[in-house]
């Protein structure tokens, strides 16, 4: 039984699992920076068995769906099935484990087995906290938080590289939850490494000592970037939301995004799909604290293409924190 910790200050993760190979996969994707003190809000172990039995014909007959409406009390079970896998996991929520069954591990499918073992055991014990899980990469300015959230592909990790350029520092890429309290926003992240696409590496030369040779995930290379992460507020005093848009035929632009569009955006990459006619409690608590995401943040959406990302960042610095913090300096 092979066993790590991934620890930062905020998550404690223990992995235990007699898979050599997942343990691995971890260890290439998350981000932690290892800590001796304690102060973690979250401690969660995972166990993890792998069986590797293969054969089309067995799976054909076993496969089942349990879908997330089954789960009731504290503890809750669910599977999930593709041609040549199935895994199962079991959450109890009390003392924040995870034990997760895999019946055959394949390469090509290690992305979506990792997720559904992993993060998705991860998001149900947060969202039982209170935190809900938010696509988006997060980068902050001062007393001042950025999300940049969007679709797969949108360039949200590249965003955040251009923002980190001019003076921004990152939180975390992708993995962002967040909580509505008592009238205020609070949020967490759960770090992985930073995926960027082989078009992309030549202009982030600077990135390739820190990069996870022949490791891919989710089709992107991946970065560690400990040496940039900032450190996580309770409190932002201001929140921006960031929509990048791609489009190689115009100008680098800046424009406000009306707040129902912010939230229809929002929900369709975070909450449609997940909760599509299985658990209306849940994206019904999504929805209001999400609504409440908008209503507190400025909704932006961010033209660029490859030739001027930089410059699209240097406007949208200039335009809301320079003479920010110019006024506070003169107060």
């Amino acid at each position: 039984m092979f066993k790590q910790y991934f620890i930062n200050k905020h998550f404690r993760i223990k992995v235990s699992t007699d898979s050599q190979k997942i343990l691995s996969l971890l260890s290439n994707y998350l981000d932690f920076k290892e800590t001796k003190s304690g102060g973690q809000s979250f401690h969660i172990e995972l166990y993890i068995t792998c069986k590797g039995r293969r054969g089309h014909a067995y799976w054909k007959e076993r496969s089942f769906t349990y879908p997330s409406s089954t789960i009731k009390g504290k503890t809750g079970a669910k599977a999930f099935f593709v041609p040549t896998r199935m895994a199962e996991f079991k959450v109890d929520y009390n003392r924040g484990k995870i034990i997760s069954k895999i019946l055959c591990y394949e390469n090509p499918f290690k992305e979506s087995l990792v997720n559904f073992v992993f993060f998705e055991p991860i998001r149900m014990i947060l969202a039982k906290k209170g935190f809900h899980f938010l696509h988006a990469s997060m980068v902050s300015f001062d007393d001042c938080c950025v999300l940049i959230c969007g679709p797969q592909d949108s360039g949200k990790s590249v965003t955040a590289l251009a923002l980190i350029k001019k003076d921004f520092s990152l939180l975390c890429d992708d993995y962002s939850f967040v909580r509505s309290n008592d009238g205020s926003l609070s949020f967490t992240m759960l770090p992985t490494k930073m995926g960027v696409r082989e078009p992309k590496l030549p202009v982030w030369r600077n990135l390739s000592k820190n990069l996870r040779k022949d490791f891919y995930y989710g089709g992107k290379h991946r970065v560690s970037l400990l040496h940039l992460y900032g450190s996580l507020r309770l409190r932002y005093r201001r929140t921006f939301i960031l929509f990048p848009q791609y489009n190689c035929a115009v100008l680098p632009c800046l424009c406000s995004l009306p707040k129902q569009e912010a939230l229809k955006r929002l929900l369709l990459e975070n909450a449609y799909d997940k909760f599509r006619g299985t658990n209306r409690e849940a994206l019904a608590k999504t929805f209001f604290v999400f609504q409440d995401l908008v209503t507190k943040s400025q909704c932006l959406e961010l033209i660029y293409n490859d030739k001027n990302l930089g410059q699209a960042a240097q406007i949208f610095r200039d335009k809301y924190f320079y003479l920010d913090r110019a006024r506070r300096r003169l107060f």
